[in-house]
């Protein structure tokens, strides 16, 4: 089970974008428990799962989204987590995303998208 202070967050990320929703994904970015944050993606709902990604993203938590990318059954977390590689940067989330064409998952790859 994921440590209790996650499901703290939960009810905050499960709602509309609202200081409280902006200042726990920054609150989990800051922590750095990737392996916690993975585990409450298994068990939040989407929009809750956009905030934790979010948060992993920020981390640079490159191997936890390239996993979340090839592993999760949801499809939203597979397109969220090639987009959170695409936000971490760097050679080894391009290499990440760009390992998912070779994979059974490559239509996840059509979540990249260019930003300005």
């Amino acid at each position: 089970m994921f440590p209790i202070i996650l499901i703290s967050y939960l009810a905050a990320l499960s709602g509309l974008d609202t200081p409280e929703r902006a200042a726990a994904i920054d609150s989990l970015a800051t922590s750095k428990n990737v392996a916690g944050i993975v585990e409450a993606v298994y068990v939040a709902n989407w929009r809750a799962r956009e905030g934790l990604i979010e948060a992993l993203s920020r981390i640079g938590a490159v191997p936890a989204l390239a996993a979340l990318a090839r592993n999760h059954p949801k499809a939203d977390v597979q397109r969220l987590s090639v987009r959170g590689l695409g936000r971490a940067g760097g050679t080894a989330a391009r290499d990440s995303a760009l390992s998912l064409t070779a994979s059974p998952h490559r239509g996840t790859i059509g979540a990249i998208t260019p930003t300005n």
